[in-house]
């Protein structure tokens, strides 16, 4: 039985962030991005990441279900502690970046305003 470990809504959405999303980035941030990155960021409301993020997890955005591929090593401590990520659509298996979490499915979500995104884990 899988059982969530994160859950946040999107409560402000930077001005460039859609145009990171054309390119298969959703950029995640808390409330307290720093002013630099804001416009490319979706921020959330929640840093509170109960467990570890890993491989086969499912991601929920809104309604649409992607698979995690695989995490990058620092991602599970920015999401908890800055409330930062990057979701990648579509795994590239030639390269990982740290703070990124890839999702195997390519299909782009719409993103707006009070957008709900869960992480459920079966670990």
């Amino acid at each position: 039985m899988k059982k969530i470990i994160f859950d946040t809504k999107i409560v402000e959405i930077g001005k460039d962030a859609q145009s990171m999303l054309n390119n298969n980035l959703l950029i995640l941030f808390g409330t307290d991005a720093p002013e630099i990155l804001r416009d490319v960021c979706f921020m959330h409301n929640n840093k509170d990441l109960i467990g570890k993020i890993s491989a086969g997890d499912e991601v929920e955005i809104d309604d649409q279900i992607y698979t995690v591929g695989y995490v990058g090593n620092v991602a599970c401590s920015t999401l908890s502690t800055i409330g930062h990520c990057t979701f990648a659509f579509g795994l590239n298996k030639k390269q990982f970046l740290p703070g990124t979490i890839y999702l195997n499915e390519i299909e782009i979500p719409e993103i707006k305003l009070g957008t709900i995104i869960k992480i459920s884990s079966g670990y």
